[in-house]
């Protein structure tokens, strides 16, 4: 019911800590080197049966997406984890992961390496025969797109992207597909 940012203890995060506290966005902050913990506290903390993952690299997320594959989460509890990136056919920067709580904490008993830390679901997709994952698929293959912010090009393209389509926040993939903003991976 609540979408909040997570983000370091950090001093040079405070600056995005200010930015929600300025226009009301919940925040929630944890380690700086250890997303995964941050994710188990948080979760524990608020008392969620699950969260749902969105990377703040992808600005431009189809929240059509997003609803699509929280109701199929609800209608498959008996799943771990509700992704769409095993394996990806949407592309990248429209990446979606739903997890159990109890997932979290599942792995947080698993000895996990520094990947597995900063990148929160990466132990579920080195050991899948651990978990149950549902994997939602687009209908057309278009995992060669890019709609991430991954470097300052990729944020020149976005904010070039932003200026010309003023209400891109209504767009959906399909939109910003056909505007050209999508870039082939390298």
């Amino acid at each position: 019911n609540k979408i909040y940012v997570l983000t370091s203890l950090e001093q040079c995060d405070s600056r995005i800590v200010n930015y929600c506290k300025r226009r009301k966005i919940n925040f929630f902050r944890g380690n700086l080197n250890d997303v995964f913990s941050r994710y188990v506290e948080f979760t524990k903390i608020k008392k969620l049966d699950a969260v749902i993952r969105i990377s703040a690299d992808s600005p431009l997320i189809d929240f059509n997406l997003v609803n699509s594959m929280y109701e199929l989460f609800l209608q498959n509890s008996e799943y771990d984890v509700v992704t769409n990136i095993f394996p990806r056919t949407f592309p990248v920067g429209q990446s979606v992961e739903i997890l159990k709580s109890s997932t979290l904490e599942f792995m947080n008993k698993k000895i996990l390496d520094l990947d597995d830390k900063e990148h929160v679901t990466s132990y579920i997709y080195k050991n899948p025969e651990l978990f149950k994952i549902l994997n939602y698929k687009n209908t057309k293959n278009e995992n060669s797109l890019r709609l991430s912010i991954d470097n300052e090009q990729d944020f020149k393209t976005f904010i070039n992207f932003v200026k010309v389509n003023k209400n891109f926040l209504d767009y959906n993939l399909s939109k910003i597909i056909e505007t050209g903003r999508c870039k082939k991976k390298n």
